[in-house]
């Protein structure tokens, strides 16, 4: 007898009718019809979406964001563009985190309509995160560089502004990806105010510059008395692969904040060498904790995963080199 497919089983309208049942809690099973969704399904679930209760809404776009954080093979694309629409500021703030992988212009130029007129603080600002990704993807040429343009002013205008502070924040945050000429000013700007908000921000913005130009102000800050200044320090220093950082982040692997403990240990794996490995075995065998020792073994692999990547950009060099000696061998022989 031919296996049958489970998910062909449940029919979309038992899932519009539980979603619409706010007496019983909405099955885990049905969400996986919600992947993908076909145009005639998603237009029925369009047309029902304000008939759900706006807490229903919420914890559906919540437990989708979670399972697209869990797994590559879950698409919630569509239904979380419905909740960009949505009339509850939750849900519409949830829907945004849950596009952080795509890629479309439209959601971008969504965003900026949230970001603009949006009249939630919360939603704004989250906004202005998830424009972020949006000028990551124009500086490595995947977003036409018009709209990369009118995302960046935007957030330059909201960073000079006299919107709420969570905005403003937020968007220096996303700026940290861009290479405008006042993205540093900006920064610079944000760090020097000082307080624990603002250094947070400015120190994720340079994290993400991919400028080792920020490595003192991360080093400064990996001692700073405030455990989320250190965390975020040093998840700044492992995505600029700062080696500058490497004895400071050894001392941090004790630091009497287990975030900030398993913050500095993935720092080492981002940066790697041989005294990042060296430490993390070092820690490995001196555990009893199985979950940490789980994780210190990600942390090896991460080691070996960013080596072997070093190892095949080098080896990209040598076909073209390859090329030039063979090209000059034949000029040596024509002469």
């Amino acid at each position: 007898m031919e296996e049958e497919n489970f998910e062909e089983q449940i029919d979309f309208n038992e899932v519009i009718d539980a979603l619409l049942d706010p007496s019983t809690t909405f099955p885990a099973r049905y969400l996986s019809r919600l992947s993908g969704v076909e145009a005639l399904d998603l237009e029925q679930l369009a047309a029902t979406w304000p008939q759900i209760s706006p807490l229903r809404r919420q914890r559906l776009l919540e437990d989708m964001e979670a399972l697209t954080d869990a797994s590559f093979i879950v698409d919630f694309d569509e239904v979380f563009k419905l909740g960009l629409d949505d009339d509850s500021p939750p849900v519409r703030k949830t829907a945004i985190r849950g596009l952080w992988e795509n890629d479309e212009r439209s959601v971008a130029l969504r965003m900026v309509e949230l970001l603009e007129t949006d009249p939630d603080p919360d939603v704004s600002a989250q906004a202005a995160s998830g424009l972020g990704k949006f000028i990551y993807l124009g500086e490595i040429g995947t977003l036409d560089q018009a709209t990369n343009e009118r995302i960046t002013q935007l957030l330059i205008k909201f960073i000079s502004s006299d919107e709420p502070e969570i905005i403003r924040r937020r968007a220096v945050e996303a700026i940290g990806f861009s290479s405008h000429p006042r993205a540093s000013d900006l920064i610079e700007a944000a760090y020097n105010r000082r307080t624990e908000d603002w250094l947070i921000s400015a120190l994720i913005a340079m994290g993400r510059s991919a400028n080792h130009q920020w490595i003192p102000h991360i080093i400064e800050n990996l001692s700073h008395e405030e455990p989320l200044i250190r965390l975020e320090a040093a998840q700044s220093a492992g995505l600029l692969n700062a080696q500058e950082t490497v004895s400071h982040l050894l001392q941090m692997v004790d630091d009497p904040e287990e975030d900030v403990k398993m913050a500095a240990i993935w720092a080492l794996s981002e940066v790697g060498g041989l005294d990042a490995r060296a430490a993390i075995e070092g820690l490995i065998k001196n555990s009893r904790d199985d979950h940490l020792i789980e994780f210190l073994e990600d942390a090896l692999e991460n080691i070996d995963f960013n080596e072997v990547n070093i190892d095949f950009d080098m080896l990209d060099i040598f076909p073209e080199d390859e090329e030039e000696l063979t090209e000059e061998d034949e000029w040596d022989e024509e002469d």
